[in-house]
C-alpha cells in the first residue's frame, strides 16, 4: 500500500500540470471553513482583545484589551468576540525597525469568528519608546465583516496563506486538548490510586 506522503508527491506533480482556476482554489478553501465551522461552537476559542499580537516592549506580546482601544465596528463586533485570529501579522515582522517611526503604525489580518463569518481586522498602533524596546500601544481596531476573496486581497495574504491558518488552528486545537487529556489520565490514576489505599485502610 503506496504512503501518504508518495500520494501526495504523485497527486502534487499531477497538479502541476494544471491550471487551477482561482474561483476553484478559493471554494476549496471555503470549503474546508465550512467544516471547521460545524464544531466552532464545540471548542473554547480565544477572545479577539485577549489574543497577545502587539509588541510588549519586554520581548513579549500583549493583547488589545490593556489599551483600550477605539472600536471601530457594528455593535455585534467588539474586542470580546470569540474567533480564530491570525494575530501575527504576514508582513510587518521584517526584523527592520526604522530610525525614524512613523507616529502611527498599523497592520491588516483577519479571523473566523465563532458565528461562523470571516472577519478583516484593521489594528492601529503607536510605537512608544526606544527602536530597540518598542511598546505598541493600540489605538483603534477597526473590525468588518469579510469575504474570503476580500481578505486575500487587503491584506496581501495568499489563498494557501488562509488555508495554513486552519491547519494551524487545528494543530493547536488538538494539541490542547492532548495536554488536557494526558492530564486527565494523571489524576484518574492518582485517584484510583489514593481510593485502593482508602480501601486498604479500611479493611475493603
Amino acid at each position: 500500500m503506496p504512503s501518504s506522503i508518495s500520494c501526495s508527491n504523485v497527486i502534487r506533480n499531477q497538479f502541476k500540470k494544471v491550471v487551477v482556476p482561482r474561483s476553484l482554489q478559493i471554494e476549496m478553501v471555503e470549503n474546508q471553513a465550512v467544516v471547521l465551522r460545524r464544531y466552532l461552537d464545540r471548542i473554547t476559542l480565544e477572545t479577539l482583545g485577549g489574543i497577545a499580537c502587539l509588541d510588549g516592549g519586554d520581548g513579549m506580546c500583549h493583547g488589545l484589551l490593556r489599551d483600550e482601544p477605539l472600536i471601530a465596528a457594528n455593535a455585534r463586533w467588539n474586542l470580546q468576540t470569540q474567533d480564530i485570529f491570525a494575530g501575527t501579522p504576514f508582513a510587518r515582522r521584517t526584523g527592520y525597525k526604522p530610525k525614524e517611526r512613523p507616529l502611527v503604525s498599523g497592520y491588516k489580518t483577519f479571523g473566523l469568528a465563532r458565528s461562523g463569518e470571516w472577519l478583516y481586522i484593521e489594528i492601529e498602533y503607536v510605537p512608544r519608546g526606544p527602536a530597540s524596546n518598542t511598546y505598541e500601544k493600540a489605538v483603534c481596531v477597526r473590525i468588518a465583516e469579510s469575504t474570503l476573496s476580500d481578505i486575500v486581497e487587503k491584506t496581501g495574504i495568499s489563498l494557501g496563506g488562509v488555508f495554513h491558518f486552519l491547519v494551524l488552528a487545528v494543530g493547536h486545537w488538538v494539541d490542547t486538548r492532548k495536554a488536557l487529556y494526558d492530564d486527565a489520565l494523571a489524576v484518574e490514576s492518582h485517584l484510583k490510586t489514593e481510593f485502593d489505599l482508602f480501601n486498604a485502610i479500611n479493611g475493603r
